[in-house]
């Protein structure tokens, strides 16, 4: 951590406490570094950093960033989260609207994955994989339609699966946009 890196955490704080806010949070992006100086993958390990109108860094992070986190903030309040083991219910809805529309041949990849310990771990959520889902297991789906040199398209959710049943953690808009002229 450099002193510029506290300088900007401490900008962070002031415009917190002008705001009547008592922190400021943000995700894995641009943010993210400037005021740290690390990289985390935002749709990959969900991660989030908060920054207190004291200044003090809290974060929540996934246990597989513990020892780079703790290198640079080692007496940070953070809570580490990581995904639970087992499966138990088969999430595959996509993936089956996809493959019988007629962009079948446009699926490059599966639907989806764990989120935990690793980048793309188990589950892993596509054809063929049966396993159940247990409660607190956190995973992706993001279906995908690729022409190779040409285009592509994906959306992708996070799901947490709870004894209720699956809930989307992620939420943005579905309607079509056109960007560009």
């Amino acid at each position: 951590m450099t002193d510029s890196h506290a300088t900007r955490r401490n900008h962070a704080a002031i415009i917190a406490r002008a705001q009547g806010l008592g922190a400021l949070a943000f995700v894995p992006g641009a943010n993210f570094t400037y005021l740290t100086g690390l990289q985390f993958h935002l749709m990959e390990r969900p991660t989030l950093l908060f920054v207190t109108a004291s200044a003090e860094v809290l974060a929540i992070m996934p246990e597989l960033e513990r020892e780079k986190w703790a290198q640079t903030f080692p007496d940070a309040l953070t809570c580490y989260w990581q995904d639970a083991d087992g499966y138990a219910q088969a999430f595959l809805g996509a993936a089956a609207a996809l493959a019988a529309s007629p962009y079948a041949g446009l699926i490059v990849h599966k639907t989806g994955h764990g989120l935990g310990m690793d980048i793309h771990e188990a589950p892993q959520i596509m054809r063929g994989n049966h396993r159940l889902l247990a409660s607190g297991t956190v995973f992706t789906i993001e279906p995908g339609l690729y022409r190779p040199g040409d285009i592509g398209v994906r959306i992708e959710d996070n799901v947490v699966i709870s004894a209720a049943g699956a809930t989307v953690l992620t939420g943005f808009p579905r309607e079509l946009t056109l960007v560009g002229g």
